[in-house]
């Protein structure tokens, strides 16, 4: 016997593939979703450079304040 929550899992699935491919019939709304997929694509390669960097600036300050560390401890 199949358990309730798979069902009810594979339903709203099943409804949501169904609304998506209604939405998506008119080539109006494919446009659209086209024009906002390249927008977030742009926006997600603006954000990872940002976090890209500023992991290297953090890498960078951790590494100086080691070496000051470790010129200290020498002294």
């Amino acid at each position: 016997m199949a358990k309730k929550g798979r069902s009810l899992l594979a339903l709203l699935t099943g409804m949501t593939v169904g609304a998506a491919a209604v939405f998506l019939s008119s080539k109006k709304n494919r446009e659209a979703v086209g024009r906002e997929a390249r927008k977030m694509a742009a926006k997600a390669k603006t954000t990872k450079r940002k976090v890209v960097a500023q992991a290297k600036k953090a890498v960078k300050k951790g590494r100086a304040t080691a070496r000051k560390a470790v010129r200290r401890a020498r002294r």
